[in-house]
């Protein structure tokens, strides 16, 4: 059985959006469907925010549509001491997560770089992130222009592939390499940030064959965590000649924060130690502003060194300054090292344009430029420092965000580098173009649009991960299972063959030192699934439901889903499985619809409150409340009570909620419907009948004077119906009360 149950590869067709944004195409989109489409940023002009400010870019509020960086990055919390629905994620598949022995044969290996030929370009692009116009235009543009040099091999969410498909294949790619360079694979994911979270290729001089390693990414985002595992173990179904060793670190590391040369000098920030102070209890904010020469032997530096050192082969460790106001403070985002004697570093230029950040960062780049220059690696040799201009920054309704022109990525002498299309921005990416081409001479520089994953703080380098045209080889071989245990070569696997009751055996690659992702948190095996949900699964419309390895899993079925006979579960019609749309399983064992056997949450867009399963949809932050819409809103400041109302001249007003639950008076001009306000309400103004002659008393025909209330108030809000309704004299008796009154009045007035 697969690490997954609907793992797929396929060839997929794949092209460049032209104009740069179109219409997500149909097919499914995992569980965040129905998600309103996120804009594309404006290229023009000004959006306007809700408080009236005027911004390039306003954020979405989807879920799914995560940041490059921590969700509170400028003071991030320490990862939970004790088990949570993350740790569960891991705790529960420690095959994909478990620490283990580094390499054996380290003495011989080193990290790929960036100028090697390559294989393939390697991207996560969850379906759903389809309707985000800007960003799909970029990832589909780095895909066709990739496929002119190389592979490339996109993963998507279990389900996710039709929508890719019918996305890409009207992108007008050539067919030859639809046909042969463009491959798929389906697992579970969280984001688009695969540098980060993607494996990091490493290479053995001795038999030039590579293997994988592994950095522990987000806590929060445990699915993303796990793909490197699953990526290496399906090579060869991307045509690769064997599964990848795949060993993993005890360290916490984005992959945006690495960069290597062939001689093994690694490169990172100092953001990358103050979140492992932060990591380890308490953030320590010296780190941010300590001089180079100073945080070189940094505790956490040595750490990074060590473990860098032992699993990698890096020889050195250099720890540079990172932006202060980049979400990530990734290194991608301001260095590249071109090749093992060349550094690109960024350059914030004069006039700068926000503010003190600008001129903070350009004498932070330039202590950065210096400190290599200086640098003398182990070997006697140097680095030669060239320049980049930085853009700046562009405004969003969260803040001024910094752009970049560096975080690029190099594939079989082609350099893909982010850039935008403000106008105002025309001259600065001209000069970014002429400095990368005097740079790398030798190579085809082209720019693309990354406009929207630039204000997420991430772009070209940050999704995509390059994969070197090397065979790759287990380097510890594979063992096998004899009574439940796994017996396993030296430096290899020897535990559980199911451990945590997963349903495959797991004997293959390095041995563990701890079944856990940290190797200090004691292993739980946790059963994520609702009572009733297993392997068997049902279904929720044409939404496929199962439990597998302990964890709920969920897929939209295009063509529906039923019961398959031959498998014996529950899956989408139309695929291998041969199950039918709408069937049930015939022994009645297995019911079809999951509301028979579990309570599927529903929060949608919900921040806050009851999921209607008894769960919770999420809780507010200190200072905010949960409306009844379940938003997390400030607390209510009422301008009203309930039941209150009254008359402002001819505008009606009551006491009612408005979208967030708080009381406001909800008005009515009474005057433009040509009516009147009386006790809170708006009422027609009658008029009066025709005056038949004088009656007995010497007044007219009783009847309804101007002014005098009818019997069908119109509320705040409302119309009156009573045209519609066939009459317009109300209620009769009401209306003969209003006819007495008004004849005593008129006798009243005749004896005056």
């Amino acid at each position: 059985m697969s690490l997954f149950r609907t793992f797929s590869i396929s060839v997929l067709s794949i092209g460049l959006l032209v104009s740069g944004c179109g219409p997500p195409q149909a097919g499914p989109v995992s569980e965040n469907a129905g998600l309103a489409s996120v804009a594309a940023p404006t290229l023009t002009g000004k959006l306007t925010t809700a408080d009236g400010r005027k911004v390039d870019y306003i954020m979405p509020t989807a879920p799914w549509f995560k940041p490059a960086h921590r969700a509170n990055w400028q003071n991030p919390s320490p990862s939970p001491l004790k088990a949570d629905e993350f740790d569960d994620i891991r705790y529960a598949n420690p095959e994909r997560y478990a620490i283990t022995v580094p390499p054996s044969n380290i003495a011989t290996v080193r990290p790929m770089v960036e100028w090697e030929p390559m294989k393939a370009i390697v991207m996560q692009w969850p379906s759903y992130y389809l309707s985000s116009t800007n960003a799909s235009a970029t990832v589909a543009a780095i895909a066709t222009h990739s496929a002119t040099v190389a592979e490339v091999w996109i993963i998507t969410e279990n389900g996710g592939a039709d929508a890719i498909r019918n996305h890409l294949a009207s992108s007008g790619m050539p067919q030859q390499d639809i046909d042969t360079k463009v491959k798929i694979l389906q697992t579970v994911t969280d984001s688009i940030w695969f540098i980060d979270s993607g494996p990091l290729p490493i290479v053995d001089t001795a038999t030039n064959t590579q293997a994988f390693a592994d950095f522990r990414y987000y806590h929060e985002r445990a699915y993303d965590d796990g793909v490197p595992t699953t990526l290496a173990r399906y090579l060869p179904e991307f045509g690769m000649p064997e599964a990848a060793t795949m060993y993993r670190m005890p360290l916490s590391v984005e992959g945006g924060t690495f960069q290597a040369t062939t001689d093994g000098i690694c490169i990172t920030g100092n953001r990358q130690l103050y979140y492992m102070s932060c990591d380890n209890g308490g953030c320590d904010q010296s780190i941010r502003t300590m001089p180079l020469s100073q945080v070189q032997n940094h505790p956490l530096a040595n750490e990074v060194r060590t473990v860098w050192a032992n699993y990698l082969g890096c020889t050195d460790t250099i720890v540079t300054n990172s932006i202060t106001d980049d979400g990530t403070g990734h290194i991608d985002m301001y260095l590249k090292i071109v090749d093992d004697d060349t550094v690109m570093i960024g350059e914030y230029r004069a006039p700068f344009t926000s503010g003190t950040q600008q001129a903070t960062n350009a004498t932070r780049m330039d202590e950065n430029a210096a400190f290599l220059e200086a640098y003398v690696k182990p070997s006697g040799g140097s680095f030669d420092v060239v320049r980049l201009v930085m853009p700046g920054h562009r405004d969003s309704n969260s803040g001024k965000v910094p752009f970049t022109y560096i975080n690029s990525t190099f594939i079989n002498g082609l350099n893909l580098w982010p850039a935008t299309e403000y106008p105002d921005w025309d001259g600065s990416r001209a000069t970014a173009q002429s400095e990368w081409e005097a740079a790398m001479p030798t190579y085809t520089h082209q720019y693309i649009d990354s406009t929207e994953l630039s204000f997420w703080s991430g772009a070209i380098h940050c999704i995509t991960r390059t994969v070197p045209d090397l065979p790759t080889a287990d380097w510890v071989a594979d063992g096998t299972c004899d009574n439940g245990e796994c017996v396993g070569p030296a430096d290899g696997y020897t535990g559980e063959c199911q451990p945590g009751g997963t349903p495959i055996e797991v004997c293959w690659g390095p041995t563990w030192e701890c079944g856990c992702n940290d190797c200090t948190t004691p292993c739980t095996n946790v059963n994520n699934c609702p009572d009733g949900l297993t392997y068997t699964g049902c279904c929720d419309g044409d939404t496929m439901n199962y439990c597998e390895e302990n964890e709920p899993l969920e897929v939209d079925c295009q063509a529906g889903c039923g019961w398959s006979s031959g498998a014996g579960f529950y899956d989408c019609a139309g695929g291998q499985s041969a199950a039918e749309a709408g069937a049930e399983d015939p022994s009645g064992n297995f019911p079809r619809s999951c509301s028979e056997i579990f309570c599927t949450p529903s929060c949608g867009n919900k921040e806050c409150g009851d999921d209607g399963c008894g769960g919770s949809c999420g809780t507010c932050e200190a200072g905010l409340e949960c409306n009844p819409s379940q938003q997390c809103k400030p607390p209510c400041d009422d301008q009203c009570a309930t039941g209150e109302g009254g008359c402002d001249g001819d505008t009606a007003w009551s006491c009612g909620a408005d979208g967030d639950g708080c009381l406001v008076r909800l008005t009515t001009d009474c005057a433009a419907g040509g009516q009147v306000c009386a006790s809170g309400a708006c009422f027609d103004a009658p008029t009066p009948p025709a005056d038949d002659g004088p009656s007995s008393d010497g007044g007219g025909t009783p009847g309804a004077d101007a002014g005098v209330p009818p019997t069908t108030p119109t509320q705040p809000g409302e119309t009156s119906d009573c045209a519609s309704a066939g009459h317009g004299y109300g209620h009769p008796i009401l209306w003969l009360g209003l006819a007495l009154l008004f004849f005593g009045w008129r006798r009243r007035l005749a004896r005056c």
